[in-house]
């Protein structure tokens, strides 16, 4: 279950301010270059005296283990190539190019399961030999670490979440190779910034923390003196605001925007170490959660992008205002954004969803504000293909790149392309082959940050409308036939108009000239329903409508025999007898690894058989039988096979009574919640209307109950509804009233919410009449 402070990226999406700032400002996107030999996030970035950069470490996922291997991207050649591997692989770590051109490395994480593990150690590479040795280890080790560099040439390496971190940071001397710990900070905090105040003093600013009532996103700063070794507080931020990278400026003041507190943040503020207090900056033209990195281009201006967000955002450091530089390839977190000796911004790795991209790209900030434009603004082909250009013009020396070309359209030349001395580019595309089809072909793609309309027009092979034969309308039974499909000889023609889940064609859904269509339609247990069908060629067509009428009516439930079926591990097959009335439509459906074996519906009496494979775990589910607004459900187990364990007894509970249990690993305890969660049981006696609660509560796990009743049908659940993690049936107070049925044994099952948990609980039960 999430909580509000979770440490895993919360995915922003860029909403449609941004989209529209990013097609108005006329910027350019960024192009791609080099792929990383692996794909990456949580790695470091570091550019050496010689301008090529060094790529660290990182991960496929947060489940996957580190990596050791590094690359070394070559600015001159566009390209990433393997090099020496760090002798110890880790990912969220330190990496600070040291005053003598070597790299620290220090700190991260080593393991990800069964639980995230950091390191203390800490190794250097020198570009010299291309090798790296061992230095001085930290006090401690710390899983996710900030590293940045003093003045004086020393390292400052900090925890950025306190999760088993100390509460002082540690600084190290490359003379000597060793870490000394500074002071302990005021306040212990995750998710904070840190920044390297001119002077020499660091900067710690929000982040979530415990201060007074409990855990919670903070407005508090605090700095650390390396003259004295110690924190001390400093003005609070006007907004509290956590996953925040704080970035100095070049006039010695920090700016710090977006984040995240309550909501996620648009705004952003100052601080001046002059004055010690923060005062409002200008917002940013949307918001950014969190911030995946802010960078300083030469000039002093600040380069700044959110984790999803498509746009880079600029802070004009001398005219204090904010402008969309323009927008990435990629949306994409943990990756990294490292400014080159040209003034360019490489942005290499991160995720877009929960996998690492080995994708970079380079954005050129001295062209943002160059407008590109494309000539003619659309593309037309005829059917019989052909070729068209475009002709770009833009700033002499600024690059673009031809992106999104959909898979009938190619380009001439490869990206990026670079706009001519003369200020234009010719940019030449051609079709794959002829369009056969009866509509004709659009798409758009991209010419920088330019979107051109592109279209193939349609075959002309079509005489006539196409048109279908055959019957439209069905009982509310189960069926098949064939329809025709009635078209001239060399008419390509394809079937539309969105065909109901319940009508189906097998077979190809498009063809030339006159067919047979086979069709199936599933049996229908609720309302009369209707769809459309059509046959489409050449941009025409015709639209049919698909009908089928509702079934009998079910005046009472369907009655199975058996209602628990227990197979052995070798799996087996069973038959459920059903008993309804004669007007009674019904279908039956099985758990998922179970198979129909026989027809999956009827109307009255009737019977249906499905088949379970071997199984080496134990599981459960529920299948069910339903009608017009009844159902029926029935129970499946599978021992498991391969062990010698024993299912759980059902243990007696008395109403008033509460009992203290434990929750124990056992794979033949599994129940209604499936195949990896550990099961208790308990029974009482009850009678239909009479009124029932039932608490469940457990520090070690997060709690999950079920209620069944006396034929063993599932007739309440509840998760977090008793406060916390804990459970609660009904839902926060109050009594739940038995629903109709026979009086006898109803039962309770007993689980966690997570996969796997165990320990110590307590239930409780009351049943009042």
């Amino acid at each position: 279950m999430q909580t509000s402070f979770q440490l895993s990226a919360r995915r922003g999406v860029a909403g449609m301010m941004l989209a529209a700032l990013l097609a108005a400002s006329g910027a350019q996107a960024a192009v791609s270059t080099g792929t990383l030999s692996v794909p990456r996030l949580s790695h470091q970035a570091s550019v050496l005296a010689d301008g090529r950069v060094l790529i660290t470490g990182g991960e496929v996922s947060a489940s996957t283990a580190p990596y050791s291997s590094v690359d070394m991207y070559d600015p001159a050649m566009g390209l990433f190539v393997p090099t020496s591997p760090m002798l110890q692989a880790r990912a969220e770590h330190g990496a600070v190019t040291l005053a003598d051109g070597r790299v620290l490395v220090v700190g991260g994480t080593i393991a990800n399961s069964p639980s995230l593990l950091g390191t203390a150690s800490a190794e250097i590479f020198d570009p010299a030999t291309g090798q790296w040795t061992a230095t001085g280890s930290m006090a401690v080790a710390r899983a996710r670490v900030l590293a940045q560099r003093l003045p004086d040439g020393r390292v400052f390496v900090i925890s950025k979440d306190n999760t088993g971190a100390p509460a002082y940071a540690e600084v190290y001397d490359p003379q000597t190779g060793t870490f000394t710990p500074t002071g302990n900070q005021l306040v212990l905090t995750t998710l904070h910034g840190v920044v390297v105040l001119a002077d020499g003093r660091v900067l710690k600013v929000g982040g979530v923390g415990n201060v007074g009532s409990g855990t919670t996103y903070l407005k508090r700063a605090e700095i650390w003196d390396p003259a004295t070794n110690l924190w001390t507080a400093t003005g609070d931020m006007n907004v509290a605001r956590s996953e925040i990278k704080p970035v100095l400026l070049a006039d010695g003041r920090v700016l710090v925007a977006g984040g995240r507190s309550s909501s996620s943040l648009a705004s952003a503020e100052i601080y001046d170490p002059a004055t010690g207090r923060f005062s409002a900056a200008p917002a940013m033209p949307e918001w950014v959660d969190p911030v995946n990195y802010v960078v300083t281009l030469p000039g002093g201006d600040v380069m700044l992008s959110g984790s999803f967000n498509n746009g880079l955002l600029r802070y004009n450091a001398q005219a204090g205002n904010w402008s969309v530089a323009g927008p990435k390839r990629l949306r994409v977190r943990e990756g990294t954004a490292t400014v080159l000796h040209d003034g360019s911004l490489l942005l290499a790795g991160g995720t877009e969803q929960l996998n690492a991209s080995s994708f970079a790209e380079l954005f050129e900030p001295t062209c943002q504000t160059r407008i590109l434009e494309a000539s003619p603004g659309s593309i037309n082909l005829p059917s019989e293909g052909g070729s068209a250009s475009l002709t770009v013009t833009g700033a002499p020396g600024c690059h673009f790149e031809v992106a999104g070309l959909p898979s009938w359209l190619q380009g001439g030349a490869p990206n990026p392309q670079v706009i001519q001395p003369d200020g234009t580019a010719a940019v030449g595309f051609a079709t794959t082959g002829s369009n056969t089809t009866v509509t004709p072909l659009s798409a758009s793609f991209t010419v920088g940050n330019i979107r051109v309309p592109v279209t193939q027009a349609a075959s002309t092979s079509c005489t006539s409308q196409p048109t279908l034969s055959g019957t439209f309308s069905y009982s509310a039974a189960a069926t098949s036939g064939t329809l025709n499909v009635n078209a001239s000889d060399r008419c390509p023609w394809t079937l539309q108009g969105g065909m109901p889940a319940w009508f189906t064609i097998s077979g190809p859904s498009s063809g030339v000239g006159n067919a047979v269509l086979n069709y199936s339609v599933a049996t229908n247990t609720g309302a009369a329903r209707s769809g459309g069908i059509a046959v489409s060629a050449q941009g025409i067509g015709n639209s049919y409508t698909l009908t089928q009428s509702a079934p009998g009516n079910c005046t009472t439930a369907p009655v199975l025999t058996p209602i628990n079926v227990s197979l052995s591990s070798v799996g087996g097959s069973t038959t459920i007898n059903v008993s309804a009335p004669s007007t009674c439509t019904w279908i039956a459906s099985v758990p998922a690894w179970a198979t129909l074996t026989s027809a999956n519906s009827g109307n009255g009496n009737g019977s249906f058989t499905f088949s379970v494979p071997a199984s080496t775990g134990a599981r459960s589910a529920s299948g069910s039988v339903q009608g017009p607004g009844v159902a029926s459900t029935f129970n499946v187990s599978q021992a498991p096979g391969g062990t010698n364990c024993t299912p759980p007894t059902t243990q007696p509970i008395n109403s008033g009574v509460t009992v203290n249990g434990n929750l124990q690993a056992n794979t033949c305890s599994y129940g209604l919640r499936g195949s990896g969660y550990y099961t208790d049981r308990y029974s009482f006696t009850a009678t239909p209307g009479n009124k029932v609660s039932i608490a469940l509560s457990a520090s070690a796990f997060d709690t999950y109950v079920y209620l069944l009743d006396p034929t063993g049908k599932q007739i309440a659940y509840n998760d977090d509804s008793g406060g916390s993690t804990n459970s609660r049936i009904p839902a926060t107070s109050g009594t739940f009233t038995l629903p109709a049925g026979t009086a006898g044994s109803y039962s309770i099952q007993v689980t966690s919410y997570g996969n796997g948990n165990t320990g110590p609980y307590s239930l409780n039960l009351t049943v009042t009449p």
